[in-house]
């Protein structure tokens, strides 16, 4: 290959080297910008905001109203109030509570003497001593505890009831120990029925006499006596 040849053959390579090599990049030229651009950039750029936000913001806010539910508790309606009134008798008669001296006190009717040894008599209430222990004049030891007893029978046309009828000491030397005894018993008409009455002698030598009597409410009757002696 001669010299000329071999030139162009180079020069050819060179040229399509080149044609396939891709281009450089041109350098960017950015614009100058004169004094204040920015801010007039900045002021563009808040203006498009606003505006944005001016399209999408809500047109008007609505409030919400809460609609109160109805309630399921019943209507009561109170009932009127009965109204009770006592009324007191224009008069009235008082009651009297009988206590156990006035319902005794309702038995008898009139008020006699006691009698001795036979017995003192009302209207109604009759007695009659049968026996009396101890004997009269019976001798005990000083301080030396015994029994009086007197047996009596109903001669009256009323019944001695127990609940309404007691015995009680009247007078005399005090050689008790408990000064009232009810009845243990009723004494029908013509029935009879033993007193008795714990004692004891008087410390002292002497003749002693104590008086007791039946009674029926504030009526007595039927004197009651024992005489003993101490040495």
């Amino acid at each position: 290959m001669n010299r000329n040849k071999r030139v162009v053959y180079i020069l050819a390579i060179v040229a399509l080297t080149l044609a396939c090599a891709p281009l450089l990049p041109q350098p960017v030229t950015f614009p100058t910008n004169g004094p204040g651009a920015i801010d007039t950039f900045v002021a563009a750029t808040y203006g498009a905001a606003a505006t944005q936000t001016a399209v999408f913001a809500p047109t008007s806010t609505s409030t919400a109203t809460i609609t109160p539910t109805a309630s399921n508790t019943p209507t009561v309606t109170p009932l009127p109030t009965n109204t009770i009134i006592f009324r007191l008798p224009a008069t009235f008669t008082p009651v009297k509570i009988a206590t156990s001296s006035t319902k005794k006190a309702a038995t008898a009717t009139t008020t006699g003497g006691g009698g001795g040894g036979g017995g003192g008599t009302t209207a109604n209430y009759k007695c009659s001593v049968v026996s009396v222990t101890p004997a009269n004049n019976t001798i005990f030891s000083p301080n030396a505890p015994f029994t009086a007893q007197w047996k009596v029978k109903n001669i009256g046309d009323t019944q001695w009831d127990e609940n309404s009828v007691d015995y009680l000491y009247i007078n005399g030397a005090s050689m008790h120990t408990q000064a009232l005894y009810d009845l243990t018993a009723n004494v029908a008409v013509n029935a009879s029925i033993t007193l008795s009455v714990s004692m004891q002698a008087p410390s002292s030598p002497g003749t002693y006499s104590a008086t007791w009597s039946m009674r029926a409410g504030a009526t007595r009757f039927c004197s009651l006596k024992v005489t003993i002696k101490v040495q």
